[in-house]
């Protein structure tokens, strides 16, 4: 069986999802999330100022300049521990 994820893992992953402007049902889709937890991290983010929202027909979800610093942050530390690195 595998793994658990972190929290940390999860929103470091959602982070670089959103590099670029994607769809709440993209990122359910590649961060292998139900809808009630990707509502609930998407909601966290967006209100810590990590991820912005373009309101629409489809609201697209972008990494702000904050995530990015979070990003970077999560990257190191998770080198600094001797986990792997997220992809790129």
């Amino acid at each position: 069986m595998a793994e658990k994820r972190s929290k940390e893992e999860i929103v470091a992953q959602i982070l670089i999802i959103c590099r670029k402007k994607c769809s709440k049902t993209h990122i359910l889709r590649s961060a292998n999330l139900n809808s009630r937890n990707v509502n609930s991290f998407l909601h966290q983010m967006v209100e810590n100022g990590l991820l912005s929202v373009e309101p629409g027909a489809v609201p697209q979800y972008t990494l702000t300049s904050k995530g990015q610093e979070m990003l970077e942050t999560l990257r190191e530390i998770q080198r600094q521990i001797g986990h792997q690195d997220p992809k790129k």
